[in-house]
């Protein structure tokens, strides 16, 4: 993973924080602060061991290049109910009327309420 090296060599090489890397890649800081330390473990396991380890820079190098991993077994699946669609429409068909009759502000308020609950509804929906 080409992303992961950069952010391993912009951290080591070039002295960046993790927080200007962050800024830098539009990552999120915790994903770059999993990264270096995922590549901190490594480095330090194959620093420990000893001649006759299996542990090589081989190692080293694919822990650099493996995609990383998501511990999804712990999230539990929601159910759309006809309840929320039938709250989400009425939100849509307030948020038309406030359009229609001016009330701007209010409306992008109650927008951006309806996106948010609209993406969260719509993976809701994808995983069931």
């Amino acid at each position: 993973m080409q992303q992961k090296q950069d952010i391993i060599i912009q951290y080591y090489r070039e002295g960046m924080s993790q927080r200007q890397i962050a800024q830098k890649t539009g990552l999120h800081r915790r994903t770059v602060k999993k990264y270096i330390a995922s590549y901190q473990i490594a480095r330090k396991n194959l620093f420990k061991a000893e001649v006759g380890d299996r542990i090589t820079e081989i190692d080293l190098i694919a822990d650099i290049v493996e995609p990383p991993a998501y511990h999804v077994s712990n999230r539990q699946k929601r159910v759309l109910t006809s309840e929320m669609v039938e709250k989400i429409q009425g939100y849509l068909a307030e948020n038309e009327r406030k359009k229609q009759i001016g009330q701007v502000n209010s409306a992008r308020r109650s927008s951006t309420c309806i996106r948010l609950c609209s993406k969260k509804t719509l993976k809701l929906a994808i995983q069931r």
